[in-house]
């Protein structure tokens, strides 16, 4: 039996850090890091038939880990803190520290932390994104997705957040 071993990619929007995934994806030793603690984590959840994270970060590793056992998924700061207020659902995870809910969700865990040297390139390369709707190469560029870019309600911005309008 393989010993799973398991790391988080923890980063920044616009660090670089989708291009370290996809190298150590096509390595084919190292798991295949994305993001799977963002928007499609319900659909996934259902899916497996996965009401709890426990059962869904299980499920995650026996899917998504080649086949010497390594796991990764990456994590961006927003998908850090609903991936902690998921499993502090969770009784016998809810008075935990942090690191310690992922040291129990994650076999083996090691931490990978991605920043960008340069935030002001970051920043211009967050912006345009958000503009654009195009966050990556393999998307297309030539169609990009103009509207109104901010949150709708009552909601306020949180921290890092931009507020523009193309009308």
């Amino acid at each position: 039996m393989i010993k799973q071993a398991s790391y988080l990619i923890l980063a920044t929007p616009r660090s670089g850090s989708t291009l370290l995934g996809q190298g150590l994806q096509a390595s084919g030793f190292a798991g295949d890091p994305k993001e799977f603690f963002g928007h499609k984590m319900p659909f996934w959840m259902e899916r497996w038939q996965t009401p709890a994270l426990p059962a869904y970060t299980t499920r995650l590793g026996q899917a998504r880990a080649t086949p010497n056992g390594v796991f990764g998924a990456k994590l961006l700061y927003r998908q850090l803190l609903h991936l902690e207020s998921q499993a502090r659902q969770q009784p016998e995870l809810a008075e935990l520290p942090l690191p310690e809910i992922l040291y129990r969700l994650f076999p083996n865990l090691h931490f990978v932390w991605v920043t960008r040297e340069d935030k002001v390139r970051q920043a211009i390369s967050w912006f345009k994104a958000r503009q654009t709707g195009v966050w990556g190469q393999d998307q297309e560029q030539s169609a990009p997705k103009l509207a109104r870019a901010w949150r709708r309600g009552d909601e306020p911005l949180q921290p890092g957040e931009l507020a523009f309008d193309y009308d």
